[in-house]
């Protein structure tokens, strides 16, 4: 995601992972923190040159669009 915005429509999964950074990125992305069950921890929309972390969190999904998209976030699943 460095530099290059990515389509609205794809987001990345990175396990394990309770931490980010949007360090020498040009844009906000959007990070959703969930445990091992899929439960939504932690969302925010996270500007350039930030640090993010969540404590407890197992996984991160980091995509543009995603919590406007999904005000009711809860749960993500794997499809």
């Amino acid at each position: 995601m460095l530099g290059v915005r990515s389509e609205t429509d794809s987001a990345y999964r990175i396990v394990p992972c309770d931490s980010i950074h949007t360090f020498f990125m040009a844009f906000a992305i959007d990070a959703i923190f969930v445990d091992r069950e899929g439960l939504v921890l932690r969302a925010k929309n996270v500007p350039p040159f930030r640090l993010f972390s969540c404590s407890g969190a197992w996984a991160v999904v980091e995509g543009i669009g995603l919590i406007k998209e999904n005000k009711a976030l809860e749960r993500i699943s794997e499809r």
